[in-house]
């Protein structure tokens, strides 16, 4: 016999709704989710830590910078060495440079005692050659100029607020077409085989480093060169690198001014001389000796 069905059966689908309304799927998502869900001390531990790791990895990147950034003993060692040696070869330069001088100076003498006696006027002569070539020493009243880089800004200079080869240049040209007769910069004398260029952040003359300031010194007629010079575009031009980069330069006159001589040339050409004829022209003769044609005796 079977059981009494229920009066309700046929409204299962009711009854299922009002005692479980959440769907059994949603319900074993939603309790799996429960079970993967951390508690809030455990997510302050976990954040805890990743601030405690990426704190230490600063550190260590930061010494490690600053240990590739510090010399080191032997990286200081060598600079010193290096600073140590060229002090010593600029102090040998500079004697063996002073050495030069002398013998050139022993040479002039020696030559000079030698033609007073046997050819004073090629003396003479050879005298007026020096002076003009830039050789000889020379005094006498001038024109003393002097530029200066602009001061630096916020610790920092500028190429263009420095004094530039040109700038010397257009100094030294004014000067020249003023009627200068002698030229010196910073005590180096200027002659028509000397150049003035930029290398790296020095300017060379004659191949000599010079740094600021920059005297530049020229003999002649003080008034006259400064009247020529002001007429001139040299002037322009450094009104110009004061107004606008900040250069100084100034300008005065001088009674008496010592430029050096540019010391020994080079000999590129030479021959020998007609004895006959010299002697003709020094009315003198010599029954004993004959030209030798080209060949030393």
């Amino acid at each position: 016999m079977s059981a009494p069905r229920r009066v309700d059966a046929s409204m299962s689908l009711l009854n299922d709704l009002m005692r479980q309304p959440v769907d059994g799927d949603y319900a074993a998502a939603h309790a799996a989710s429960l079970s993967r869900r951390v508690s809030r001390p455990q997510r302050l531990t976990r954040s805890g830590l990743v601030l405690v790791v990426a704190v230490t990895l600063g550190l260590v990147l930061a010494g490690a910078v600053v240990n590739l950034r510090a010399p080191t003993a032997a990286l200081r060692a060598s600079r010193q060495l290096l600073l140590d040696q060229v002090s010593e070869r600029s102090a040998r330069a500079d004697a063996l440079a002073k050495a030069n001088a002398d013998l050139s100076t022993q040479v002039t003498t020696l030559q000079s005692e030698a033609l007073a006696e046997s050819d004073p006027a090629l003396l003479a002569r050879l005298s007026r050659y020096e002076v003009a070539s830039g050789t000889a020493a020379v005094v006498g009243p001038g024109l003393v100029f002097e530029l200066s880089d602009a001061p630096p800004v916020d610790g920092t200079q500028s190429a263009e607020s420095r004094v530039q080869d040109l700038d010397l240049q257009v100094v030294v040209n004014g000067l020249w077409a003023a009627g200068a007769e002698a030229i010196a910069i910073n005590g180096v004398r200027l002659t028509s085989l000397t150049a003035i260029r930029t290398a790296g952040q020095a300017i060379l003359v004659d191949l000599v480093p010079l740094a600021s300031p920059y005297t530049v010194s020229a003999i002649g007629d003080p008034q006259q060169m400064q009247t020529r010079f002001a007429q001139g575009s040299a002037a322009s031009h450094l009104a110009l690198l004061s107004s606008t980069y900040g250069i100084g330069w100034t300008t005065h006159a001088e009674t008496e001014l010592q430029l050096p001589g540019s010391g020994p040339v080079t000999l590129h050409h030479a021959q020998v001389p007609d004895v006959a004829s010299s002697e003709a022209q020094n009315g003198t003769s010599a029954p004993n000796e004959t030209s030798t044609g080209g060949s030393t005796p």
